[in-house]
């Protein structure tokens, strides 16, 4: 492309070959020639001699600009430049530089096509790109109103020639300039985009304005504000698609061509004068940005124009009343023309089409179309013509969508195009003319192949064709030389075409299955509900099929299916759907990978889920690259290659659900992926398949255990009989070898030990890889054998291992009575009873073949284990014959180089690897690392001794340390210290803290001591919570183990072996086992949910980890049995009843006690968050709850003063001591603790809450760096006003910070005690002005309004999301005004929030209503907001409420809604139609009669008013409900780091600025709280904006991007998570990356800051401009993207893992706490007491989610089952099938009478008619059915819920067809009366 010099050029000699004589020394000049008589000529030449004369500078580089993109600056020109007329142009891309001299061409040169800077004297000094969007926004960090922006063009443009050949003074006319003032699109451009996107700035078809003031020159080109607009327009390509009004009569003379180069020629004249002007400023950055331009050019135009700072001077009527379209070409509203504002305010298509008359005349002035087209069938073909210089298209929510234009190709600048969700089956071929397609999303589609054409997109650089029904890709497919993503995920491909393995570019492949169904329980409707959600079952599933599938899995005919039959049914779809792996028709290998696969050497990202493979090939060892493998539900997956070891790159390894994997074990794959990679590393040196197990034979002492064990091992299967110096003492371990078919069968004996005694040690060793021979004596009988305890406890540790139950002495007795039917049932995993005799040999034979039988069907028998692994076993079993117990690593490590293992790292894998065998005990932590335990037989002595109450010590379970020496007196000293360590590490005894004693629980008396549960504090602060946990079989040394792990919170004397009593803070826990099958968990205090909440993590952690089968579950109590109605014995709901009825959509459940009903989200909040919907209900009630406490907290005064300045003695000084108690007396309320006395997260709340600080400034003050930080934090970032109290010497006033504080700030002299009483005064008249300056205007609000935004057609006209149907007659916001003007103040959010954060404003606002007024809708139902809002107003605050129907829809009347409204009793207005007038004052009559009624209540209130509680009570709780939300964060956050995914590396972090953003610092609330809902956290961020998905954040701020970013690792320490000293840099990303990076992350990065507004830490990306920028993109992509909280979490952790290349983990170390639970702590807090810190290498077992759950291994073993029956499912009849959709709607809601009682109590007309004669209607409009104008209020009626009261049903589950029954019933009365409003 040419580039011509338009303005500026000064060329140094050197670069201008044979022209050097003829320009040396020429001087910088002006290229026009006709300018001497020229005023502006004048005006520039003044400006450069002033410019040289000051500054005395040559310009020594060239400037330039490129014609067609950006403008550019030449840095360091090559002196060598080629000269077009020589060799021609380079290889690399150059722009052509064509230099000029008084308008002759010179010469031309080639330079490198790069960024250039103008240099002065040496010095680069950055010029702005300005059509790059990032830097156009200094006007607004200065304040500047960019929302005006205009150019000055001459009047006077009379003839075509003045037009086309203008002179200097036809751009200077005597007439003066005009004003046009442009549409500023570039504020519907996204970051993203604006790189690539031009025409920022346009002009618009209308006549210029003749300003009646002359504007001032530094207004035309002395003004950044035009600089920037000339050059935007100069640098662009000018269309002008109609000028007919903006050029006048002239515009009939000239072609298009000819008028937009005559304006581009006039528009680059005033960009120089432009440039000209900024010399003198030192460049066009230093520009003066004048914070009145907008204004004084207003001056300057005639008064009658209608402008203000957001809209045009151009009036606003071009809207359409009627539909709020706009439509007129000639105006502007809010800066933007007709076709931009269109594109922003539409954020709906409606009436079913897309309108093109929208944009017309502009549409091809846009450059990026962002539509929702929900009810759009068809796009016009005339849109690829209309727009055809888009260059972004993204089309979301187009369901309805069928076809799209075939002549898309003429969109020849099309970069991006999306289509989200649609119905398309066929993409035009003529997209392969979209030869600049770089991005091509498709998702959710109907389409079955790509078109060929494709292809030709050379440029292509992402193609995403997500949840389609594509079978295969076109041939040529490798010929794209750009593609780096490809996602191909959820297709039902089954191979890939030739010549795929030669994309050279391929970074990213994603090919997973299509997914079956979550491993849930589905009705009928929710299985027909995923089927139509994904469209690719149904090109192998008809709905003929699909029904025919699901009655074939409903065995019971319930219309439910259970597990079982769930696993059945997906197994399935397994087969029905096409995957990789299946037999296909190509040739390929059943079970394998496409070859093309591993052609592609460049592949870092491969995604193989949900696919049919069963092996890998050891030619993936060819991806060297590639750095992460997801093969997650790849349930026939059997093994993985050596090869996969060797890969240097890969991080990643997703494993979750391979159900039938064996190589590598699943304990290897537990430990995490770098255990999995040393392990395949080691695989590959060699392997040897593993033929062996172990036999663990239990039972009562006696039952024949060793006797058994030699006649097996006996050739004649017989033994004599035992004499009692061979009776068994501990474990005895031997092996045993059995041949079966060339197999050689290793059973490592373990013979344990009967006696009671031991029974605490054996837990220890009962592990999953074994058979389980459970001996009795049939002598003793069935009752007596104790086979009850044994079967319950080996199903608790090892659940899936064989037993068989082995009746002993059978020659003895001649009946022998068992019921096995019953144990069978209870115990499945029971595979044969037998009955022997060791003496006579009888059955031994065949029980011999019976547990080979059964360990050859045992899925790891035969895996393949690395050499290097067994060698070393042998070793050590080696070591362990010679009579060690016990080794050093420095031995262990001596032993591994013996046996080929050499590295650190590979020693650690290789040892807990045999650790997991039982080969060895060793425990990776820095007290215990030092010594492996390599004798199990060794572990249980040392048990023993502490076990054994015959002589010991140990008296009534307490340890003394000062008998270890006789306690284990046959060890070594050295060791006794390690040993005691080894018994806590065993959970066996815990120490108590500060005293040299340990506890062991199991010792402990049985006797329950006396004492008080009620904890210490005032009554009235104090609440109780319950948690019951119900188990099938309580396991032994579960509750004692549970004991140990909660020893920091006990002082040891209210413990005993059945129950503890513990505290934490001010709450005080009683944890007791009530019985066999119960253990109860009691909390009371001022906050005792965090410790229910960390009692109840322990209790799941351990059993998780050490009681794998043990079933149970968990109870909590009515909320409303607490604290409504105050019962100690509550209602108790079972947390499978509340997931169950979660599942099932149900609204509430009902209390036994007093029958009411309980919202089902106040249940969720008292569960674990099990998922992220979850978490978002639970934190934005906590965020609430924190909101509230800081409020309460919040003090007047923050006091801050240096302690030196404190006298020691009352004397000459003041005491600031006695400042701070006379203004306590004066009523203000005081924040007074130094900084060495208070908890820095305390201090930095608190300076957050107060509203006023007081500073005592002295010269030790200012000296002090703690003291001067803090000040000037609260200044300059908080913008905290402040008053100064000197009480030293005046020397600070000299420093830094006593010029920042400024002469002009009052101080209040405090120096002399004999002028402290006046100084006193005046600093109180001060305070109590600053104060009141800071005071709300007003009273509190009293009415409430609350609404979704969907709802207000104002909000919609704003920017709102349209969504059908949502807008009626009645607008929230006009109700809102209706009532104001009725005298009742209201409070609504657009108007009060922002004031203290978004929570803090809406909680507070509603606690101060009288009465809330809920504009209900179904838009309203569905927003998780607006019902927060509703449930907090009415649940928890019975707060009185006015229900306003409004929309048109009346699906609320079916779901929680509803409800809420039956449980309110509430009054109803319908203002959802036209003539609703009357309603409306009905509704203020009830309104007002609400609020007198509140004032009348508070008036006999207050004399009762009690205190409120003490600050260090709500400080407590406080700290306490912080670490709960921190909490079930971590926990939600754990649950995501599933398995192998990744290797060990710490858990928390979010990206920060390096360094303090600069500008204007603010509160960062502001931007926070108004986009930010994430503390509100929303169930679906993607689709629900801080209210309900209504606000358009398109304009969403990117001034952030400038910011170098880096990422803070947090501790976790429960007291409060800190910024890690090490942080890891993210410099270096280009703004791009950046953005890709945030937004990619954004749903995670949203949350955790919202988290962190809570804590004491200070985030640079939380302050000032750019902060609030930062925050404002987080949360606006938060709720736009894609990307769920798992992913956006799992892809930042994967990168920052990816990035920390040295391992730095920012300093953190991975600990074990006393707990038993993993943290990543700082090295402060890792080095607390009784605080572990493990090896950063090899994970332990428990730290990661189990890789493969029971309904996994039910769907494979289905799977197995149907691999060689495939059954063909035929079609049903359209009779069958009816007659099955029936049948299961019956099953699902069964048909209810109403009684006739029941009708009088509903007031259903009483007719013969069923409820269900309702159900012919679907959407029955029972609303639309109320007439309006008169109010029908509501009789009296027996309190009682009818709703959930009849007869025959169970309390527990009211489903929604009962709602629609009861709402049709009860509205049916209103139909026939003539209420506008109904009371219920």
């Amino acid at each position: 492309m040419k580039v011509v010099v338009c303005f500026l050029l000064f060329i140094p000699s050197t670069c201008l070959a044979g022209n050097e004589a003829h320009l040396k020394g020429e001087k910088l000049k002006v290229l026009w020639t006709d300018i001497e008589d020229s005023e502006i000529h004048r005006d520039a030449e003044e400006l450069w001699k002033e410019a040289s004369a000051a500054k005395k500078k040559t310009y020594n580089r060239v400037l330039t600009f490129e014609a067609e993109e950006h403008l550019v600056y030449v840095d360091n020109l090559d002196p060598s430049l080629v000269p077009l007329t020589s060799a021609g142009p380079p290889a690399q891309a150059s722009y052509c530089l064509e230099v000029r001299k008084n308008g002759i061409c010179v010469n031309e040169y080639y330079i490198p096509r790069t960024d250039y800077h103008l240099v002065i004297e040496g010095s680069t000094l950055p010029l702005v790109s300005f059509p790059k969007l990032p830097t156009w926004d200094g006007p607004k960090e200065q304040g500047i109103d960019t929302s005006y922006i205009c150019v000055f063009l001459p009047g006077e443009l009379s003839s075509r020639s003045v037009l086309l050949y203008p002179s200097l003074r036809d751009l200077a006319p005597p007439g003066g300039l005009v004003v046009h003032q442009l549409c500023k699109s570039f504020d519907m451009k996204s970051l993203q985009y604006s790189e690539t996107v031009y025409n920022c700035l346009h002009f618009i078809n209308a006549k210029g304005v003749v300003p009646v003031v002359p504007i001032p020159t530094e207004y035309i080109v002395g003004d950044l504000v035009a600089a920037w607009a000339y050059a935007e327009l100069s640098t662009s390509e000018l269309m002008l698609p109609s000028f007919d009004q903006l050029l006048g009569p002239v515009a009939s003379s000239v072609t298009r061509r000819q008028a937009e180069n005559a304006f581009q020629y006039i528009i680059s004249r005033y960009t120089a004068l432009c440039h000209l002007s900024s010399i003198k400023h030192g460049g066009l950055p230093m520009m003066p940005c004048h914070t009145n331009h907008a204004s004084a050019i207003q001056r300057c135009l005639p008064p009658t124009l209608d402008f203000d700072g957001n809209s045009s001077i151009y009036s606003s009527s071009g809207f359409d009343d009627d539909d709020f379209e706009f439509k007129d070409p000639t105006k502007l509203i809010g800066g933007l023309c007709k076709a931009h504002d269109n594109m922003k305010l539409v954020a709906e298509l409606r009436h079913g089409k897309f309108d093109l008359s929208l944009v017309e005349p502009y549409g091809e002035l846009l450059s990026i179309l962002t539509y929702d087209i929900q009810d759009i069938k068809e796009l016009p073909d005339e849109l690829p013509t209309t727009m055809n210089h888009l260059e972004v298209l993204e089309l979301h929510s187009a369901k309805a969508l069928q076809t799209f234009p075939a002549n898309v190709g003429i969109m020849k600048r099309l970069k991006k195009l999306q289509l989200k969700e649609n119905h398309l089956s066929i993409l035009p071929p003529a997209i392969g003319e979209c030869t600049m397609l770089e991005d091509l999303i498709i998702y959710r589609s109907y389409i079955e192949e790509l078109p060929a054409s494709l292809v030709q997109c050379q440029h292509l650089h992402r193609l995403t064709a997500h949840t389609m029904l594509l079978s295969k890709l076109p041939e040529g497919f490798g010929k794209l030389p750009h593609l780096v993503e490809l996602n191909l995920s959820s297709n039902p491909l089954q191979g890939l075409p030739r010549g795929f393995g030669e994309l050279p570019s391929l970074k990213i492949l994603k090919l997973s299955g299509v997914p079956w169904m979550e491993h849930k329980q589905y009705d009928l409707g929710q299985y027909e509900k995923w089927h139509k959600k994904h469209p690719q079952n149904s090109k192998v599933l008809s709905e003929e099929v699909m029904l025919a599938l699901f009655d074939k899995c409903d065995k019971d005919k319930t219309g439910e299916l259970n597990d079982k039959q769930m696993a059945a049914l997906n197994a399935h779809l397994f087969y029905m759907v096409p995957r990789i792996g299946h037999k296909s028709q190509d040739g390929a290998t059943a079970g394998s990978l496409p070859d093309e696969i591993f052609q592609l050497r460049h592949l870092e990202e491969l995604e193989l889920q949900y696919q049919a493979i069963t092996t890998i090939s050891s030619r993936i060892g060819q991806l060297r690259s590639l750095r992460s493998l997801n093969l997650s539900h790849c349930l026939r997956l059997e093994s993985l290659p050596g090869a996969l070891g060797e890969l240097p790159n890969l991080q990643s390894l997703g494993l979750k659900g391979c159900a039938t994997l064996t190589t590598p074990p699943v304990e290897v794959v537990s430990h995490g992926v770098d255990a999995v990679i040393a392990y395949l590393k080691k695989l590959a040196a060699g392997s040897t398949e593993n033929w062996r197990t172990k036999l663990m034979l239990v039972g009562l002492g006696g039952a024949g255990k060793t006797s058994l064990l030699r006649a097996l091992m006996d050739k004649d299967h017989k033994t004599r009989p035992l004499r009692k110096e061979d009776i068994t003492d501990g474990i005895d371990i031997t092996k045993w070898t059995v041949q079966r078919d060339n197999i050689s069968i290793t059973y490592s004996t373990w013979d344990f030990a009967g006696q009671t005694v031991y029974y605490n040690t054996h837990q220890f060793f009962l592990s999953q890889r074994a058979v389980y021979l459970l001996l009795w004596t049939v002598r003793l009988g069935y009752e007596h054998a104790g086979l009850d305890f044994w079967l319950s406890s080996i199903q608790s540790h090892a659940p899936k291992a064989p037993i068989f139950v082995i009746g002993t002495h059978c020659d003895q007795v001649e009946k022998i009575d068992l019921p096995k039917s019953k144990l069978l049932k209870l115990y499945p995993q029971i595979k044969g009873f037998h009955f022997v005799s060791c003496t006579e040999g009888s059955g031994i034979a065949e029980l011999e073949t019976a547990i080979v039988d059964a360990t050859l069907r045992e899925s790891y028998m035969g895996e393949k284990v690395p050499t290097v692994y067994l060698k070393l076993e042998e070793k050590i079993l080696v070591e362990r014959k010679e009579g060690s117990g016990v080794i050093e690593w420095v031995k262990m490590r001596q032993l591994a180089l013996q046996s080929g293992i050499s590295e650190e790292k590979e020693i650690k894998s290789a040892v807990q690897f045999l650790h997991d065998l039982g080969t060895v005990q060793y425990f990776d932590n820095d007290f215990l690392k030092d010594h492996i335990v390599i004798s199990p037989q060794w572990i249980v002595d040392v048990m023993a001794c502490i076990v054994s109450v015959k002589d010991s010590p140990i008296k009534d379970g307490y340890f003394r340390h000062s008998d270890i020496g006789q306690v284990w007196s046959t060890y070594p000293c050295h060791l006794h210290h390690w040993l005691l360590r080894l018994t806590e590490e065993f959970d066996l005894t815990f120490p108590l803290p500060d005293q040299p004693v340990n506890i062991v629980p199991c010792l402990l008396p049985q006797t329950e001591p006396d004492f008080s549960f009620l904890a210490e504090g005032d009554p009235s602060t104090m609440k109780e919570t319950i948690m019951l946990y119900k188990f099938a079989y309580l396991p032994a040394g579960l509750f004692n183990r549970a004991q140990v792990r909660l020893f920091q919170f006990t002082n040891g004397e209210m413990i005993w072996k059945h129950g503890s009593l513990l505290t934490k803070n001010s709450n005080r826990a009683l944890v007791h086992q009530q019985s066999e099958k119960e253990l109860m968990v009691r909390v009371r205090g001022p906050r005792p949910e965090n410790f229910l909440f960390l009692l109840h993590e322990v209790l799941e952690a351990l059993i998780a980890e050490s009681f794998q089968g043990v079933s149970y579950d968990f109870l909590i109590p009515c909320p409303d049995c607490l604290h409504t109605f105050g019962i100690n014995d509550p209602c108790m709901f079972p947390a499978s009843l509340i997931k169950l009825a979660t599942d099932k959509n149900v609204p509430f459940l009902q209390c036994h006690k007093h029958f009411h009903t309980m919202s089902m989200p106040i249940l969720q909040e008292s569960l674990p968050p099990e998922n992220s919907g979850d978490l978002d209900a639970q934190m934005s009630d906590n965020m609430r709850i924190l909101n509230e406490l800081r409020q309460d907290l919040s003090q007047d005064l923050f006091i801050s003063f240096h302690p030196s300045n404190v006298p020691e003695e009352k004397g000459d000084c003041v005491n600031p001591l006695d400042v701070v108690a006379d203004l306590e007396a004066a009523g203000y309320t005081c924040w007074k603790r130094e900084l060495t006395e208070s908890n820095p997260h305390d201090r930095m709340i608190a300076l957050k809450d107060a509203k006023l600080l007081v500073v005592f400034m002295s010269s030790e003050y200012e000296q002090d760096e703690a003291h001067r930080t803090t000040f000037v934090y609260a200044k300059d970032v908080l913008q905290k006003p402040f008053v100064i109290v000197t009480v030293g010497d005046d020397a600070w006033k000299d420093t830094e910070l006593g010029c920042a504080i400024g002469p002009q700030e009052i101080y209040v002299n405090m120096k002399h005690v004999r002028l402290y009483n006046q100084k006193l005064e005046e600093l109180k008249t001060i305070v109590k002005r600053k104060l009141a300056s800071l005071q709300k205007d007003g009273m509190p609000l009293p009415c409430f309004v609350s609404y979704s935004w969907s709802n207000s057609r104002s909000a919609v006209s704003r920017g709102t999301r349209h969504i059908e149907g949502a807008l009626g007659a009645g607008d929230p916001r006009k109700i809102k005004e209706f009532l104001e003007s009725k005298g009742i103040p209201c409070w609504l959010d657009i108007e009060q929030v922002g004031q203290s954060g978004l929570y803090r404003d809406i909680s507070l606002g509603i606690k101060e209503a009288s009465v809330i007024v809920a504009c209900i809708s179904d838009q309203y139902a569905n927003s998780v907001n607006c019902m927060m809002e509703l449930r907090f107003a009415t649940c928890r605050l019975n707060k009185p409420v006015v229900f306003v129907v409004v929309g048109t829809g009346d699906e609320w009347l079916y779901g929680e809604l509803g409800m809420l409204i039956e449980r309110s009793r509430a009054p109803i207005v319908n203002l959802q139609h036209e003539g609703s007038d009357p309603g409306c004052e009905s509704l203020a009559t009830l309104v007002q009669e609400k609020v007198e009624e509140a004032e009348r209540m508070l008036e006999q209130r207050l004399p009762q008013k009690s205190a409120s509680a003490p600050a260090a009570v709500i400080t407590m709780s406080f700290h306490e409900e912080y670490e709960l939300t921190q909490r079930k964060f971590l926990r939600h956050v754990s649950m995501l780091l599933v398995g192998a995914d990744t290797s060990l590396y710490p858990r928390l972090f979010l990206i920060d600025f390096s360094r303090r953003a600069e500008g204007r610092y603010q509160r960062s609330e502001s931007h926070a709280s108004a986009a930010s809902t994430l503390g509100q956290t929303v169930t679906d961020m993607r689709h629900v904006s801080w209210r309900d998905g209504g606000r358009s954040l398109d304009t969403a701020s990117t001034d952030w991007v400038r910011q170098t970013l880096t990422v803070k690792l947090l501790c976790e320490h429960d007291k409060g998570w800190h910024c890690a000293k090490q942080e890891l840099p993210l410099a270096g990303m280009s703004t791009n990356e950046k953005v890709k990076l945030v937004e990619s992350s954004a749903a995670f990065l949203a949350r955790i800051l919202i988290l962190m507004k809570h804590s004491g830490i200070n985030l640079n990306c939380m302050m000032g401009n750019d902060g609030d920028s930062f925050v404002y993109f987080v949360n606006k992509h938060a709720k736009e993207s894609t990307e769920d909280f798992a992913n956006a979490y799992n892809s930042l952790w994967k990168e920052l893992r990816a990035r920390d290349t040295s391992r730095t983990m920012g300093g953190l170390r991975r600990c074990h706490l006393p707990t038993g639970q993993i943290r990543w702590l700082c090295r402060v807090h890792s080095e607390v007491a009784h605080i572990r810190v493990l090896s950063s290498d090899v994970a332990m077992a428990k730290e990661h989610k189990p890789m493969l759950d029971e309904k996994d291994r039910l769907m494979s073993g289905y799977i197995n089952e149907y691999a060689n029956a495939i059954e063909q499912w035929p079609a049903l009849s359209a009779e069958e099938k009816n007659k099955l959709l029936s049948a299961s709607k019956h099953r699902i809601a069964p048909k209810l009478k109403i009684s006739t009682a029941q009708k009088k109590l509903l007031k259903v007309p009483q007719t013969s008619t069923t409820v269900d004669d309702l159900d012919g209607n679907e959407n029955p409009d029972f609303a639309r059915t109320l007439p309006l104008g008169k109010v029908a209020s509501r009789p009296v009626t027996p309190k009682l819920s009818a709703t959930l009261s009849w007869p025959g049903l169970t309390h527990e589950v009211v489903s929604k067809e009962m709602l629609r029954q009861q709402a049709a019933a009860r509205f049916g009365l209103q139909q026939q009366t003539s209420a506008a409003c109904v009371i219920l």
